[in-house]
């Protein structure tokens, strides 16, 4: 389900993490982020339909699935067990406390497992296409980012 909605919901990302990313006073990770000229969501829809065609709203989508799927894996895993560990610890009862403190250790957990995936994805949907491709695919796009930048 967390894949399908992923691929579903690829153009909309995609167009979001353009139109954060333009600006023509920076340069965002080898990317020159004035590469995209957007008045807006339905006119960056509308350009990119014109310049890639409707292949060019799911470029990307290869970095996003993967990006959901840790998410949805990592918050189902990391929010029970947390919320038995600090049931079984005797501080605290499964109540509201209980459930309010576990959603934002697991919120910890899925944001520092996520955001890898949240560089590639927007890395890729904000790349420019043909000879100043910068990455060939998420894997590619970890490599170059890990010689380039390292973990921290």
């Amino acid at each position: 389900a967390g894949a399908l909605g992923a691929v579903m919901g690829s153009p909309f990302f995609m167009v979001k993490c353009r139109l954060q990313a333009q600006s023509t006073f920076a340069d965002v990770g080898g990317v020159a982020a004035g590469t995209h000229h957007y008045r807006g969501a339905l006119d960056a829809f509308r350009q990119i339909l014109r310049e890639e065609g409707l292949t060019g709203l799911y470029r990307g989508v290869d970095g996003a699935v993967p990006r959901v799927m840790v998410g949805s894996a990592s918050q189902l895993a990391s929010y029970e067990s947390i919320k038995r560990t600090f049931v079984s610890s005797g501080y605290v009862t499964d109540g509201l406390a209980c459930h309010v403190a576990a959603s934002f250790a697991s919120g910890f957990v899925v944001t520092t497992l996520m955001n890898p995936f949240d560089v590639v994805s927007t890395r890729l949907y904000n790349q420019p296409q043909g000879a100043l491709r910068v990455y060939l695919g998420p894997l590619d796009c970890f490599a170059k980012t890990f010689r380039a930048e390292g973990v921290g």
